[in-house]
């Protein structure tokens, strides 16, 4: 896995705080296993922790104020369901 694809996963991590693999897709124009070894690595250096299904990812969007949860088709998120994983640290 790329060091550079690595970094720039993390900066969309930062970004949003809360991602899916479909965020990932989206944002640095991979494909759905390539977002998935990004995550799994970011799972493993301690950057991310998995979103338990309890949690409300709404509450860690940056978009959460003008959006009205559930409502809005263009979700970075994507669809509901996905696996979310929330920003664990924040060094560098």
């Amino acid at each position: 896995m790329g060091k550079q694809l690595v970094q720039k996963a993390l900066s969309v991590v930062r970004r949003y705080r809360v991602v899916s693999p479909e965020l990932l897709e989206k944002e640095l124009g991979v494909d759905k296993g390539t977002a998935e070894m990004l995550i799994a690595v970011l799972l493993a250096q301690g950057y991310l922790r998995e979103l338990s299904g309890g949690g409300n990812p709404c509450q860690y969007c940056p978009l959460a104020r003008i959006c009205t949860p559930g409502k809005r088709r263009d979700c970075p998120l994507g669809r509901s369901g996905l696996r979310l994983y929330l920003l664990a640290r924040r060094d560098n």
